[in-house]
């Protein structure tokens, strides 16, 4: 009897790892690499467009706070406006935690993902990017 018990544990710790073998990941073939880098910069550009909506949104909203004129509907409108640019925000930054999740899974290889997030963004005409450098010493001008 127990060596049945044994006889039977030692056919499970054999059979196990065969089992363990047969399950396979999807693996990213080389002639994805452009769809994966394409994916990941598109979502990573509609993230880039959602913060220059939210920062010109608070930014109105900043504008609002000082010029004690706007009250009532232009109110209310920069208010939603403002609430509406922090939703795409946070809908934008969860969409592209769950694309790199997915490439991830996928087994895209790491520099694939890097490439799709260092695609450069094109900038609309009224964004002023500063390096550090210069956005420190308007910092100091102001004070």
């Amino acid at each position: 009897m127990i060596r049945m018990g044994w006889i039977g544990l030692l056919l499970i710790a054999c059979w196990v790892p065969t089992l363990a073998g047969a399950v396979t990941v999807a693996r990213a073939r080389p002639e994805d690499r452009a769809v994966w880098v394409e994916r990941i910069a598109q979502t990573n550009r509609a993230l880039f467009d959602a913060r220059i909506a939210a920062a010109a949104a608070k930014h109105e909203y900043v504008r609002m706070r000082h010029d004690k004129s706007v009250r009532g509907s232009e109110k209310n409108e920069v208010l939603s406006k403002q609430a509406e640019a922090s939703q795409k925000l946070l809908a934008s930054e969860a969409i592209l935690e769950e694309l790199l999740q997915l490439a991830h899974r996928s087994g895209v290889p790491p520099g694939w993902i890097r490439e799709g997030l260092e695609t450069p963004v094109d900038l609309p005409d009224n964004v002023i990017v500063l390096d550090k450098d210069e956005a420190d010493a308007r910092k100091e001008v102001a004070n």
